[in-house]
């Protein structure tokens, strides 16, 4: 659970290249100049640092595996070739191997992790007169990316996502309803739906059932698909921006929801009932003085918690602006921006893509057009998330008194090292953390990312205290600075 106002610091820049802004123009003494991109905003609680400049590149997306490595695919031309780049980002920020594949490419890549993080690849891919000819599916298999053609050509976007076998499952509009095609193990499989629906996300829940979200193929409709008890079942419900897709993740309980901007004003999300669609204002640009949103990219967290990034004109650069926005636990929207005041715009319709890691942390990747080109950047937020938990509590009787020893195990799982962290101890009538608890103990807590350290703590008191709980909690004055704060309590009983 993401219990932090977002305040944001995103600085771009390029290496051993100076440029003056003037006006809407950069001149530039390198041609990899982009530090006219954005203003530094001073962090608070958090920050996001500098974003890392990929390379010249359009239609980045990206996932992050269970380590919290980022892998980010896009597209460049080299010499005329257009190529599938693929490189990885690690929890240090760290830049990986890049592996480059020419490839014809028609439309927007879509990309799918498995268990292991390998990354999956659908797209629609043309032959060497540049005419779109096919559905490939691309899978990595070491540094080769091996392909299979699934279908012949179709006209829309190809999302990917892979079941808990780690069997791929596609969707795509082939002109007369949108299919559904799976890999059962040993064949590709195809489902013809019945739905008249441009597909842009797809996704698989816990119990196998399969969620396609789009566009009606008639109008700008927001439309959802799925096979529930076998049976493909489809709602349509709102307006949309086609541009910027329609994003499929799960809320708390594990209830799909979707996420969309409407009619250009603001980013909706919209949660089912298991029966009925209810869309929600989550982002009004009117509030932030901005128009035109675009370039949505949308992840829930394993908690059910939502981030959205996206682009908007109007917040006073006379471009578009980058914005971030996360869902708190009372339900509502933090929003900041990431980039503003810039002389850029940002490549059209999918120019942001995002992702969350194992601590809610959002990755994104996106691409802004400037005066000398594409380009594609990556950013992270980075911040600690702790778990602490019991691993063992002894009690014995001396001199009157109980002697209670417990020993605990605490644990870093975020990207940013723990300070100013304290373990409150309680002793307590029942499992909850309340007032009626008592203090009965604090120590200091410092650790950096991905480190686990065991701690003991002992006290005494009169009489006996069996069947009462010990209560640890992690405490600090300002909660905003973790990402997760919901594995912060650990509680158990005394014998």
């Amino acid at each position: 659970m993401l219990a932090y106002d977002v305040i944001l610091s995103f600085i771009l820049q390029s290496n051993n290249a100076t440029c003056l802004v003037m006006r809407n123009f950069c001149f530039c003494t390198a041609a990899c100049c982009l530090s006219f991109i954005a203003g530094l905003v001073s962090p608070v609680y958090a920050g996001w640092g500098q974003a890392k400049l990929i390379g010249p590149g359009n239609e980045g997306v990206i996932a992050v595996d269970a380590t919290g490595e980022s892998h980010i695919l896009y597209t460049k031309m080299v010499k005329g070739t257009q190529n599938l780049v693929y490189t990885t980002y690690n929890t240090a920020r760290q830049r990986g191997k890049e592996l480059s594949l020419p490839l014809g490419i028609y439309g927007q890549l879509a990309m799918a992790l498995d268990s292991h993080g390998v990354p999956h690849v659908a797209v629609t891919t043309t032959d060497s007169n540049g005419i779109p000819t096919a559905l490939s599916y691309l899978s990595l298999n070491g540094n080769i990316w091996e392909a299979e053609q699934v279908a012949g050509y179709v006209s829309t976007y190809t999302p990917l996502a892979l079941d808990a076998q780690d069997n791929p499952h596609l969707a795509y509009f082939g002109g007369t309803s949108l299919t559904h095609a799976f890999y059962n193990g040993s064949e590709w499989q195809f489902e013809d739906t019945g739905v008249f629906m441009d597909p842009s996300s797809i996704t698989v829940a816990n119990d196998g059932t399969v969620y396609v979200a789009g566009t009606s193929a008639a109008d700008a409709t927001v439309c959802e698909a799925d096979n529930r008890n076998g049976v493909w079942n489809s709602n349509c419900f709102d307006s949309a921006n086609l541009e910027s897709g329609v994003w499929l993740g799960f809320g708390a309980g594990g209830a799909p929801e979707i996420a969309y901007i409407h009619d250009d004003a603001s980013v909706n999300l919209a949660t089912f009932d298991g029966t009925n669609w209810t869309p929600t204002v989550i982002v009004d640009g009117g509030l932030y003085g901005v128009t035109d949103l675009r370039s949505l990219g949308f992840a829930t967290d394993s908690a059910g918690f939502g981030s959205v990034a996206f682009t908007a004109f109007g917040g006073g650069g006379g471009n578009y602006d980058l914005f971030y926005g996360h869902q708190q636990s009372d339900g509502t929207w933090a929003v900041k921006e990431l980039v503003s005041n810039s002389e850029i715009n940002f490549f059209q319709p999918v120019g942001v893509g995002m992702g969350v890691d194992q601590a809610g942390l959002p990755h994104i990747v996106f691409g802004p057009v400037t005066p000398i080109g594409n380009y594609e950047f990556y950013g992270a937020e980075t911040l600690p998330a702790l778990n602490v938990q019991w691993e063992s509590i002894t009690s014995a009787i001396k001199g009157g008194k109980t002697q209670v020893t417990g020993t605990l195990q605490l644990k870093n799982f975020g990207t940013e090292a723990a300070a100013g962290f304290t373990i409150k101890y309680y002793l307590s009538a029942d499992n909850q953390l309340d007032p009626n608890g008592t203090l009965v103990g604090q120590s200091a807590v410092a650790l950096g990312p991905g480190q686990t350290k065991t701690m003991k703590f002992s006290f005494a008191k009169s009489g006996t205290l069996s069947g009462e709980y010990l209560i640890a909690e992690i405490n600090t004055a300002h909660p905003q600075n973790e990402a997760d704060t919901s594995t912060n309590v650990a509680v158990s009983q005394i014998l």
